[in-house]
């Protein structure tokens, strides 16, 4: 009987860091693609900042030679 214990103790820890495991696995690469696109979204404001400024300085020039 005590040796069942024992046996559905190691059973249970064994799921337990399993499980664990596999959440923060899941959380990894969460944080990973998280990641992934906090930078393509800094690439695509910084491309959007360079029109703007582009554009303005084209109608600034435009405008300055009339």
């Amino acid at each position: 009987m005590e040796e069942s214990k024992e046996r559905n103790f190691i059973l249970t820890n064994e799921i337990l860091r399993s499980r664990a495991e596999e959440s923060y696995r899941m959380y990894e690469n969460a944080r990973r693609q998280e990641q992934r696109w906090k930078k393509i979204c800094g690439y695509v404001v910084a491309a959007c900042v360079n029109c703007v400024v582009l554009a303005w300085i084209a109608a600034w020039n435009y405008h300055r030679k009339k």
